[in-house]
């Protein structure tokens, strides 16, 4: 478990990456827009080329590492990274735990009970 200092950090880190990608995101799709709309042969070669720039040295990268810090975060997570997959939180996963050891206290005093009689 990370500390919370930690958590911030990389909560920070993670939304910070993934703006930064959606950002790049948004020029990938405004040099495209240029490029197809433009009559200017040598202003949709420049487009273009920028566009195979940025895919490779901003998007990807960018994409990566918003993977990488989602799953460092989900990772640190109760219950890992199926949390947002079951459509948990951290509250809710804290929540899932007591229920599953209140249910897990009911269960052994059923079977404490069948035992008895």
């Amino acid at each position: 478990m990370m500390s919370s200092s930690m958590r911030k950090l990389a909560l920070t880190i993670h939304v910070t990456v993934a703006v930064g990608w959606a950002g790049a995101l948004a020029v990938f799709l405004a040099h495209a827009g240029v490029a197809v709309l433009t009559d200017n042969v040598d202003v949709a070669r420049a487009a273009n080329i920028a566009m195979g720039s940025a895919a490779w040295f901003v998007i990807l990268p960018l994409a990566i590492a918003t993977l990488a810090t989602g799953i460092v975060q989900g990772l640190d997570d109760s219950l890992g990274p199926a949390a947002p997959l079951l459509g948990f939180g951290k509250a809710d996963s804290y929540c899932f735990r007591n229920r599953r050891a209140a249910s897990q206290a009911r269960a052994d005093q059923d079977a404490g009970r069948c035992r008895q009689a």
